[in-house]
């Protein structure tokens, strides 16, 4: 294949023919598994060539547009790409809106028609005069008077500034104004030469006539060969002798009028690409505000609902009465009854056992409490000698429990709450009875000193850092996961690398966005659990703070990883939800790590959470800080898998950015 320069070279060829293919390979996307490709001389895809980058304009299929954008601002981000100066961009963005009768520069994208979106598209191929234009399928959706239009803009371009157009179209006749014209079908060129030639040659009134007789020919050409072995033979030996020339120069030396104003930046990475990017993602980022406020509000939500719900004790949990006791007047079974905290626990009275009872086996009580006939003077006995009780008196100073305990957390609440009206009951009956501390001595247990935490059993404390932790990962992890799968499918993501965008400054850009809007978050989520619901913190804020911001980097760089590993939102969502929730499950997130089997907890130990909720929960909860080795382990952690994990997006991104990704892709590769 031989393109002239400063002509129009037009591949022609139905759709699935391996046209787009072709193109790719010529850009530098796709690498040859046999033979390459030279462009004015030199390998596509070395340091050495600027294509793919400013040596080239690409317009594909896909329109690669972003809708918030207005047409200026799309021009604005791709010259700014190709290091053109403010002044010329806009010089250019008024001529190319003249030539392709663009609207007013200021439409957004989304507001404009199919056809006008296509003739955006081709300008952003054109804002910085490349020496190589290739459009693949340009004229698709436009109308005939603005093809025209098109061609004899490129016409111009090719005569008055040598500028080479390869142009792709099934649209085979409107060919006749290139050059020269190849026709391709199943992945092969079968002729190419002057256009007029061909019809001349083959004796046809148009090119589509010229390209069927080329197709009837090659089938035929096939069909000889599968049977016909003297033809094997010789095709194999020219096969044999063509491999000593496994270069396809497909445009020679340039020695055009265009002068190569773009010199292509061989640097680590170029940070005029960098801020462009960024630019991009704060105006996308700011045309989205109802992304930007669901982005935020969800953590609002999270921390407003775990203070309503969690962060309170259960109260007015409904529990039987059966009060019996007829001795001494019922005193100290009422005594206990007015122990009861009526906050929490919501009396209701009986006057038989059964009937109590049968409460609980439908559902509309916790639990029974039930005091013997003689519980007054039987508990008054006990105070005073305990040691001498009979069996009757110990039968008749208790007080039977009938529990539901189908549901454990208000099981465990309301034996709680019974507890604490037992140690008050025992408290007014030391004075009654004038005694020594009942409570100390009936219970050899003493709490002298709770030194972390609070003996009230507030399970904020377990679940504030765990629902904290988990919202600075995932939230980060989503917004990077499908902003990565966007771009990706408008073809934006492909556009930008072949216009010289290096793999490692879409990722510089991609975590600069990130990182912004997640301090912002984490910020958010302090300010609310702490200043607004007084979450227990008697550690450094600032601790707090690295702590969550290294999760969120944690969260991109996951998030990244799916995106560059799948093809589509749905993948992604599935992928990153089945590895994580199981993560965040043996985590010590819902259960603390105590429970998980010896055997397991190493596996636990591993998660990218585990360690860091441990360490920011003693830095809340203890005031510990980086000193303490599970302090110190939870940012090492959390560093260390934010740096493996990028890292290994870099090579992804390096290696695999022009493949749309499946797992059999991914194993393929």
């Amino acid at each position: 294949m031989k393109v002239p320069i400063g002509k129009i070279f037009a591949l022609l060829g139905p759709n699935g023919t391996g046209k787009t293919t072709l193109i790719r390979t010529i850009l530098g996307r796709l690498r040859c598994s046999s033979g390459s490709v030279k462009v004015f001389g030199l390998r596509t895809g070395t340091h050495e060539s600027d294509i793919p980058g400013p040596g080239v304009g690409y317009m594909p299929q896909e329109l690669a547009l972003f809708e918030e954008f207005t047409i200026a601002e799309c021009l604005t981000y791709y010259g700014t790409i190709y290091h053109i100066g403010r002044d010329d961009i806009n010089i250019r963005i008024d001529a190319l809106i003249e030539l392709l009768n663009l609207p007013e520069k200021t439409r957004p994208v989304g507001r404009l028609s199919g056809g006008q979106q296509r003739r955006v598209s081709i300008a952003i191929t054109m804002i910085h005069k490349p020496k190589l234009i290739i459009l693949d399928e340009p004229t698709v959706g436009v109308d005939s008077l603005l093809r025209r239009r098109i061609w004899d803009y490129l016409e111009d371009i090719c005569k008055n500034f040598g500028q080479t157009v390869i142009i792709t179209t099934h649209y085979i006749e409107e060919a006749r104004s290139a050059s020269t014209v190849a026709f391709m079908n199943n992945g092969t060129i079968l002729k190419q030469s002057d256009p007029n030639l061909l019809m001349s040659q083959y004796q046809c009134s148009t090119l589509e006539d010229v390209f069927l007789r080329l197709c009837q020919t090659d089938i035929q050409r096939r069909k000889s060969r599968q049977i016909d072995p003297a033809i094997l033979a010789n095709n194999f030996n020219n096969d044999k002798s063509s491999k000593s020339d496994d270069t396809n120069d497909l445009i020679q030396k340039h020695d055009s009028k265009v002068s190569n104003q773009h010199v292509f930046n061989n640097s680590v990475f170029d940070l005029t690409r960098i801020r462009a990017m960024c630019w991009k993602y704060y105006t996308l980022t700011k045309r989205r505000p109802l992304f930007l406020f669901g982005f935020y509000l969800i953590p609002m939500i999270a921390l407003i609902t775990m203070n309503l719900t969690i962060s309170k004790s259960p109260y007015n949990i409904p529990v039987a009465i059966y009060n019996q006791d007829v001795s001494n007047d019922g005193r100290l079974s009422q005594l206990f009854i007015d122990s009861i905290d009526k906050d929490y626990i919501a009396l209701n009275y009986f006057t038989d056992n059964q009937s109590a009872y049968d409460s609980i086996v439908a559902g509309k009580n916790s639990l029974s409490i039930v005091f013997g006939q003689n519980f007054s003077d039987a508990f008054e006995i006990r105070a005073n000698d305990l040691f001498d009780l009979s069996d009757d008196e110990v039968d008749e100073s208790g007080i039977k429990v009938y529990i539901d305990f189908s549901d454990a957390a208000i099981g465990a609440f309301v034996l709680k709450y019974l507890l604490q009206a037992f140690k008050s009951f025992l408290d007014s009956l030391t004075v009654m009875l004038g005694k020594r501390d009942l409570y100390r001595a009936l219970s050899p247990i003493h709490i002298v000193e709770t030194i972390y935490g609070d003996s009230s059993l507030d399970v904020t404390t377990h679940f504030g850092p765990s629902i904290m932790i988990v919202l600075a990962q995932v939230l980060p992890m989503v917004l990077s996961a499908f902003q990565i799968v966007s771009d990706r499918k408008n073809s934006s993501f492909e556009r930008v690398f072949v216009a010289g965008v290096k793999p490692i400054e879409y990722f510089i850009a991609h975590m600069l966005q990130q990182l912004i809007m997640s301090v912002v978050l984490v910020i958010m989520c302090m300010a609310i659990a702490f200043g607004v619901f007084q979450l227990t913190q008697i550690g450094s804020y600032f601790e707090i703070f690295i702590m969550l911001f290294l999760q969120t980097v944690v969260g991109i760089s996951i998030g990244l990883l799916g995106a560059l590993v799948m093809a589509d939102e749905v993948s992604v969502a599935v992928s990153i939800s089945g590895f994580m929730l199981p993560l965040w499950i043996m985590s010590g997130v819902l259960w603390p790590l105590e429970a998980i089997p010896a055997y397991f907890l190493y596996a636990s130990k591993l998660s990218p959470i585990t360690i860091p909720l441990e360490g920011m929960r003693s830095v809340m909860l203890r005031g510990w800080s980086y000193n303490r080795p599970v302090v110190f382990y939870g940012y090492f952690v959390s560093l260390s898998y934010s740096l493996i994990v990028s890292l290994l997006n870099i090579i992804l991104f390096y290696k695999f950015t022009d493949k749309a990704f499946t797992w059999n892709v991914w194993k393929s590769s």
